[in-house]
C-alpha cells in the first residue's frame, strides 16, 4: 500500500481493472447487468482516503474511420465521491460507468474470466 499512497501523494495515476472478479475480502457486491457481482473496492477506498478523483478511461475502435477513440472522464456521483462513508456509492458509480460503456460498444468487450464467480451469501453459483 505504501507505493500506492506515495504515487497518489505525487499526484500521479494508478490504474485498476475494475471489472474483474475478486474475493469477498477485496470487494463489495453491486448490481452489474442485473446480477450481483463483486466489485473491487480499493480504488474507492483510496480515492476517499486520499481525497483524489476517480478517472474512467476506455478505448474503442471505430470501423467507420478506422481509428481508436479514447475517452477519459472524471466520475461524479450523486453523493460526494471522496466521502469515506460512501465507498459503496463510489464503487456503484464506476461499476455503472463500466456497464454503460459496455452497452455502447458490446462488440468490443470480452470477458476472459468468470465475472460472476464470487457469489453473495447463499446465492447459487452462476457457472
Amino acid at each position: 500500500m505504501r507505493p500506492l499512497f506515495a504515487t497518489l501523494k505525487r499526484n500521479e495515476f494508478i490504474a485498476f481493472l475494475a471489472d474483474q472478479n475478486t474475493t469477498d475480502e477485496r470487494g463489495i457486491f453491486v448490481d452489474f447487468f442485473g446480477k450481483q457481482a463483486i466489485a473491487v473496492d480499493l480504488p474507492a477506498k483510496l480515492a476517499a482516503k486520499m481525497q483524489k478523483p476517480i478517472l474512467f478511461f476506455c478505448a474503442f475502435y471505430d470501423k467507420k474511420d478506422h481509428l481508436y477513440h479514447m475517452e477519459l472522464e472524471e466520475l461524479k456521483s450523486k453523493d460526494e465521491m471522496n466521502n469515506k462513508d460512501n465507498v459503496k456509492g463510489i464503487v456503484r458509480t464506476y461499476t455503472d460507468k463500466i456497464e454503460e460503456t459496455i452497452r455502447q460498444h458490446p462488440e468490443q468487450y470480452l470477458w476472459f474470466h468468470k465475472r460472476w464467480k464470487t457469489r453473495p451469501g447463499n446465492e447459487s453459483q452462476v457457472y
